[in-house]
């Protein structure tokens, strides 16, 4: 789910990007006397002697903080689960004859399963599946229907005749969204100069005006907008020059789920000790 962190992470991403726009390995793209400035993006207010250093270094520091008085709720859409991203399939499965062989990686997101007759044997992969484990519990499961189905590594063998088919896939992510809100957030710039001050927010403020919307951690999206920008020159006798930029994003709070792929098309769903129920997707 989208937390306050997760919107304060993405906004440093966004400020560091525009700083440094070949990477953190690269010189930024702030000159100050004739030189690339160092340039230091973290969540939170800055710590007074740590800043003072900094400053006294010319580094230059910009503070990420959410502003209280900028807050509302805006939840207004339907709550109910969307995707919003497929998973890489990565498990995989061929038959010979009354064999199905799984290779390749498993784990969450990864589905897999049998068909014999008309009973399907459905699996969840779980994190430390492999392809022997998921063959085991599939002929497990098979077993215990009475189809005589057993496992070999990562190999499942069903003897007798009738129809035999196999099947791996990969889910998709999905959301819910709970709750939507506005926060606002004030984007402070620590300069030792006035022209550093001036040359690096005009490059952030800029790349922010253009970013519409923040990629969050879960897959949603924030939007972005500009609210106001404050000037603060009362500290040039300890070598400190400050402009605040106020942005707001609205984000959602979120549930997520992984919805499963369709493996088979039409039977019953046994669970080893009888049938669950009609399948027909």
């Amino acid at each position: 789910m989208a937390d306050l962190s997760d919107v304060e992470t993405a906004l440093v991403g966004a400020i560091v990007a525009a700083a440094y726009p070949a990477g953190i390995a690269a010189p930024s793209a702030i000159l100050r006397g004739g030189a690339a400035a160092t340039v230091r993006v973290y969540r939170g207010w800055p710590n007074a002697a740590a800043l003072d250093a900094d400053l006294a270094q010319g580094v230059i520091n910009i503070s990420v903080y959410p502003e209280p008085q900028i807050h509302r709720v805006t939840t207004r859409f339907p709550d109910r689960f969307e995707v919003v991203s497929t998973i890489a399939p990565t498990l995989a499965v061929t038959v010979s004859g009354r064999s199905a062989t799984f290779t390749g990686t498993a784990g969450p997101g990864q589905f897999a399963g049998l068909i014999i007759g008309l009973q399907t044997f459905p699996h969840i992969c779980q994190s430390g599946d492999t392809p022997a484990s998921i063959a085991a519990a599939l002929a497990a499961a098979a077993q215990a229907a009475g189809t005589g189905a057993s496992a070999s590594g990562a190999t499942v063998t069903v003897p007798g005749s009738g129809y035999f088919a196999a099947r791996a896939g990969a889910g998709a992510a999905a959301l819910r969204e709970v709750r939507r809100q506005v926060q606002g957030f004030r984007i402070s710039f620590w300069c030792p100069d006035p022209a550093s001050r001036d040359t690096v927010v005009s490059l952030v403020d800029a790349a922010l005006a253009a970013q519409n919307f923040l990629t969050l951690a879960d897959g949603s999206s924030g939007r972005l907008l500009y609210v106001s920008a404050a000037v603060t020159d009362s500290y040039e006798e300890a070598t400190l020059y400050r402009r605040d930029l106020l942005y707001s994003v609205e984000y959602p709070t979120t549930l997520s789920e992984t919805e499963a792929p369709m493996l088979f098309g039409v039977g019953t769903i046994s669970n080893g000790a009888g049938v669950i129920g009609g399948l027909l997707p």
